[in-house]
């Protein structure tokens, strides 16, 4: 897990001076909270501790027993670069906590490369190049969550980052590959380009870059995991980015006298996990019929 707990609480006691924003899609509704035991971030039917900060420390404590476990990079050594270590020498956090257990991974198939569309050959900070370089499809995986060039991240340690993991399709295809509904929930926002998915357990999923002729969803629909929701692209308004699918995870934490916050988490280590799943073939990679659950 390394300093999961540590710099996850961190974070979220930084937040609360920064008042982050509390974000439902309907004020009415009383929708599930993902609550902090030990600082760590649990499901909703595991018995709940009063969060505190835990102490300093250089080792790395176990995951408190009922809570989440920690991803197993040495499954792909070669595939998945460690969290926290991103692109340019920049530093993240190195949280191994898989913090959507039952993700389902956000592509329909692989191969996949998680690496960054910015500081890629091609990108907006990158080298000079192609967007298409076989660099950018070419392992290892990069974490992308604390990543500059993005807004304020206050569990990021500069202050700011990227917000989200950066995902290109098996090949450099525009509106080819599908995105897919990362667990059961309801559409609450489509965009030109972005689609948001309120998950049942309230994880709240955010896709950019899908190409607008092929979003497959409305809001307020239902849709199951796995289910498709629009074709990787590289809209990006009027300046187009490379072909890639931005995913983030925002979840909400009842974090002591601090109450409700609602902040970004690292999705780097829920999303390895997921594609090693896929890998496994626990995951249907197949293209079928968008399935609709009934209202």
């Amino acid at each position: 897990m390394g300093r999961a707990s540590e710099l996850v609480t961190a974070g979220i006691i930084a937040a609360s001076a920064i008042s982050a924003m509390i974000w439902w899609p309907n004020a009415g509704q009383d929708h599930p909270v993902v609550r902090l035991a030990e600082g760590i971030p649990v499901s909703p039917d595991t018995e709940l501790a009063t969060a505190h900060p835990l102490p300093v420390s250089a080792s790395e404590p176990e995951l408190p027993a009922g809570t989440l476990r920690a991803v197993d990079l040495d499954a792909g050594s070669e595939t998945f670069g460690r969290p926290g270590e991103l692109a340019d020498g920049q530093t993240g956090l190195p949280i191994l906590t898989i913090l959507a257990p039952d993700l389902r991974f956000p592509l329909e198939t692989g191969p996949a490369f998680a690496n960054s569309q910015g500081w890629g050959p091609g990108g907006f900070f990158g080298p000079a190049g192609d967007q298409c370089s076989p660099a950018n499809y070419t392992p290892p995986w990069q974490d992308t969550f604390c990543e500059s060039g993005g807004g304020a991240l206050a569990l990021c340690p500069a202050g700011q980052g990227h917000a989200g993991q950066d995902i290109r399709p098996s090949d450099c295809q525009d509106a080819v590959y599908w995105a897919v509904a990362a667990g059961d929930g309801v559409v609450t926002s489509v965009g030109r380009y972005s689609v948001r998915l309120m998950g049942e357990d309230g994880t709240r999923f955010t896709y950019l870059h899908l190409d607008p002729d092929s979003v497959a969803v409305e809001p307020g629909e239902r849709i199951r995991r796995g289910e498709r929701i629009g074709r990787v692209s590289h809209a990006f308004g009027g300046t187009p980015a490379t072909i890639h699918l931005h995913f983030e995870m925002r979840m909400t934490f009842r974090a002591g006298d601090a109450g409700l916050m609602s902040l970004p988490v690292p999705p780097y280590s829920s999303v390895i996990d997921a594609y090693q799943r896929l890998q496994r073939g626990e995951d249907d990679q197949t293209a079928h019929e968008a399935f609709r659950a009934a209202p």
